[in-house]
């Protein structure tokens, strides 16, 4: 379940699909970190948080990353080297979270407004991202880690499989193996068919939410589980109510949060980009987690997705599976 009810402080107006797409691109929401996350990691720890992304985001500036090769090709090494640089900047951390708070506090995200705009709306976006971007990052990290010999996959590189993306609109959609898939039901990722199943109403109802980025995050946290089943970690039978959901939901964050490095660095996002899959994060957690249901605390899923954000690769992610 993507939405978290009550998040965001913003008046809720019923239109359809249209005039929620022209909602959150004019911009009539709240784009603020979200309150009840600044009181649960406190003013320094959030300060410590938002210094991360003017690290990962290159320093000065508001505007979308610059494009670089860096993005796809950063070893461990360098990761260390940008840890060293971001402990040697921390007198600038108040200031800088300041300025980057101000700067994201009522507008989405212009970088991917654009690009929805460039592509012909959310649909045609996320059909984007999910085929052109998400799928062909992971199909080419696969393929450097084996080369690399990082992980053991032969000469031929890391078996990588592609996964295929799904809009359901109104008329439900029979799965390879899953069942069936309608706007009730919700997004949908399904092992059998390696396939992803979007709820276009779902995506549109969490982008007028949260911002623009609602889209590619869910793109690109519902692809975490694709490369979850490619490397192992879920089975074919695995659900959301098994006992390592947390764990499984809170690595997929992680590697949502690897893939947005990328595609920031890349020229395709914005800081306030990040700043919404912050909230993002927070919304979808778990305020009150049970044994039926524990997908990860707000805290957690933050965590996790900034994690990911900050370092940039997989092995970043391997504590979430703990």
């Amino acid at each position: 379940m993507w939405r978290a009810k009550g998040i965001l402080d913003f008046e809720l107006l019923v239109m359809g699909r249209v005039g929620a797409y022209r909602r959150f691109a004019r911009g009539d929401m709240g784009r603020r970190i979200h309150p009840q996350l600044r009181r649960a990691l406190g003013l320094t720890a959030l300060f410590a948080v938002l210094a991360l992304i003017v690290s990962a985001c290159g320093g000065e500036g508001g505007g979308a990353g610059k494009a670089s090769p860096v993005a796809d090709e950063t070893t461990s090494a360098e990761q260390g080297s940008t840890a060293e640089k971001t402990g040697k900047e921390s007198d600038r951390t108040g200031k800088e979270a300041d300025r980057i708070g101000a700067d994201s506090s009522s507008k989405p995200s212009k970088a991917v407004l654009a690009e929805i705009d460039e592509k012909g709306g959310p649909e045609q976006y996320m059909k984007y991202l999910a085929l052109q971007e998400v799928d062909p990052f992971w199909a080419q990290q696969f393929a450097r880690w084996a080369d690399s010999q990082q992980y053991t996959g032969g000469e031929g590189g890391l078996p990588y499989a592609k996964a295929e993306a799904v809009i359901v609109k109104d008329e439900p959609v029979e799965t390879g193996g899953c069942g069936v898939v309608d706007e009730k039901r919700g997004t949908t990722h399904c092992q059998l068919d390696a396939t992803i199943y979007f709820s276009l109403k779902e995506m549109e109802e969490g982008a007028e939410d949260y911002g623009p980025f609602f889209l590619a995050y869910a793109v690109a946290h519902e692809w975490g589980h694709h490369v979850q089943g490619q490397l192992g970690y879920i089975s074919e039978g695995f659900n959301n109510a098994s006992s390592n959901a947390r764990a499984i939901e809170n690595h997929a964050d992680c590697l949502a949060g690897v893939w947005a490095r990328s595609y920031y660095q890349r020229g395709h996002l914005d800081r306030r980009a990040i700043l919404e899959g912050i909230n993002i994060a927070y919304g979808i957690g778990d305020k009150q987690p049970n044994d039926a249901r524990n997908w990860g605390t707000p805290e957690e899923r933050v965590r996790w997705f900034l994690t990911g954000y900050t370092s940039g690769d997989l092995y970043g992610c391997s504590g979430a599976l703990r």
